[in-house]
């Protein structure tokens, strides 16, 4: 935005800096719309952190090795979780997946440790 925001702006100085004014509003809506959707998320996680846990069923993890269609290998590494009495799966997860969420439980656990420790 420029610095001649007064009577001394040509008329294309004022289009731009309106032009700019405007999509610098935009950014700084968008912005504070994600600190809030970061901020509610946060909140609910901390919520599920405080609960104690519960027992919602099993872990399973598989390793596999197929044949594709055109007949090459392909290699894959799923995580599912199962209900409690085995018959149905709640979630699955293959292995990119399974890496961020460890990462992340792993930045968790770190933050939490920070929060306790403010030094």
């Amino acid at each position: 935005m420029s610095i001649w925001s007064g009577p001394y702006m040509t008329a294309y100085g004022k289009n731009e800096y309106n032009e700019a004014k405007a999509k610098y509003e935009e950014a700084e809506a968008k912005y504070n719309a994600l600190i809030n959707k970061v901020q509610k998320i946060s909140e609910g996680l901390k919520e599920q952190f405080e609960k104690d846990p519960e027992f919602i069923g099993y872990k399973a993890h598989h390793r596999y090795r197929a044949k594709n269609n055109a007949g090459g290998v392909v290699m894959g590494d799923m995580a599912f979780v199962l209900n409690k009495e085995l018959t149905a799966v709640v979630a699955q997860w293959d292995e990119e997946e399974i890496e961020m969420y460890n990462a992340f439980l792993q930045q968790a656990a770190e933050a939490a440790e920070l929060a306790q420790d403010p030094e």
